[in-house]
């Protein structure tokens, strides 16, 4: 919490130190009224237009002996100056925004690479680091959903080989996230995508693949290097859905057992990261505040994607994954 100066001057000296209870009635109205005063006063330090006596005082919120419910009024009115600083936004970006989350929600539900563009709307919308803390509750909402409708077709052993794996990722993710720029991050994870995605397609195509089928996904360097990968990818932008389409797909996980795997797998990872993103300061109150809002609509996308999944073929379903991990790879990079 940051220091508070409130400027007052017929007040006692000893009270520059420390507010002590009991505090007149009128010097509670006064403090709380400065708390909850326009969101813009409180985050930068103005008081103009405030009707507060010109007098001084000097005092630390974290010191003082201020009722609770004070202390709690004024941190709820920082973090809500924060958001609407942050996110004064237009008609038009609260449509994009609604877009964005009903698209994720229509990619956790099974509807292949939709959820990519989610990524691309909210970036139009909101700063990079930001949008990432925003979009984190949206896509754990959804992740509930999907778990929901495909928790039986689940291939356990995929998510064991990838955990550890997705578990350094993230500790690394955690530690460059706030010391390398958005924009080379994302060109390493399209640059790395994009040739894993080379590698899968040239042994396909030069007909590689062993008769008992192909290896190279349960090889311990390529688990390793998607798990990795994934977990950096979703640390620093919530763009690990192609790397891990990459691992189940080129595993050949069927259509459901693909789609259920990834619901779990993602679920458990985006819980994992809750605690790293609090400590990073881009999950906080108001931006739950903000996700909240959006949450309804990536619900209803991934309550209405398993309608549309029973409806496409094998052969077209993997095209697609396909398709949409190129074009993931290929935004990272020109983003």
């Amino acid at each position: 919490m940051h220091p508070l100066r409130i400027k007052m001057e017929a007040l006692p000296t000893r009270m520059h130190a420390r507010i002590r209870p009991p505090a007149s009635m009128q010097l509670k109205r006064q403090i709380k009224d400065l708390c909850e005063c326009r969101l813009d006063m409180v985050l930068y330090g103005t008081t103009t237009g405030l009707a507060l006596p010109s007098v001084e005082i000097s005092a630390i919120v974290g010191a003082c002996a201020f009722p609770s419910h004070i202390a709690w009024t004024l941190a709820k009115a920082r973090m809500n100056a924060r958001l609407a600083t942050m996110y004064n936004l237009e008609l038009w970006q609260y449509v994009l925004l609604i877009l964005s989350a009903f698209f994720l929600g229509l990619g956790k539900g099974g509807l292949p690479g939709v959820g990519n563009l989610t990524v691309v709307l909210a970036a139009l919308v909101l700063p990079a680091k930001a949008s990432v803390g925003i979009l984190l509750p949206i896509i754990i909402s959804a992740d509930i959903i999907a778990v929901l409708f495909y928790r039986r077709h689940t291939e356990w052993s995929y998510i064991r080989k990838l955990a550890p794996w997705v578990i350094v990722g993230i500790v690394i993710g955690y530690f460059v996230f706030s010391r390398v720029d958005d924009a080379q991050v994302r060109f390493l994870i399209g640059f790395i995508l994009l040739s894993m995605t080379a590698v899968h397609f040239y042994r396909k195509w030069a007909r590689l693949k062993a008769s008992e089928g192909d290896t190279l996904p349960q090889h311990p360097a390529f688990i390793g290097s998607a798990g990795m990968i994934s977990g950096f990818a979703t640390m620093v932008a919530n763009a690990a859905g192609p790397v891990a389409a990459l691992y189940f797909i080129a595993s050949g996980l069927p259509k459901y057992a693909y789609i259920g795997t990834a619901a779990w797998f993602f679920l458990l990872v985006n819980l994992f990261k809750v605690p790293f993103m609090i400590h990073l300061e881009i999950i906080n109150f108001a931006s739950l505040r903000f996700s909240a809002s959006f949450m309804i609509f990536s619900v209803l996308g991934a309550v209405i994607a398993p309608f549309i999944v029973r409806h496409i073929n094998q052969k077209v379903f993997e095209f697609l994954i396909w398709f949409f991990v190129i074009v993931g790879g290929l935004k990272l990079i020109i983003t």
